[in-house]
């Protein structure tokens, strides 16, 4: 294998884990906007 073969393989898993997370904070953050919200709702009935 070449250089420009390893950095690929190197460097592909990376940005798979860091879109993975960037997904799961997004997921988070949305959860509990979410919740949030549900708590507004119910505290204004």
């Amino acid at each position: 294998m070449n250089i420009k073969e390893w950095c690929i393989v190197l460097i592909l898993p990376v940005f798979c884990l860091f879109g993975m997370a960037q997904c799961t904070y997004d997921n988070y953050v949305k959860y509990k906007v979410a919740q949030a919200a549900d708590k507004v709702v119910k505290e204004r009935q």
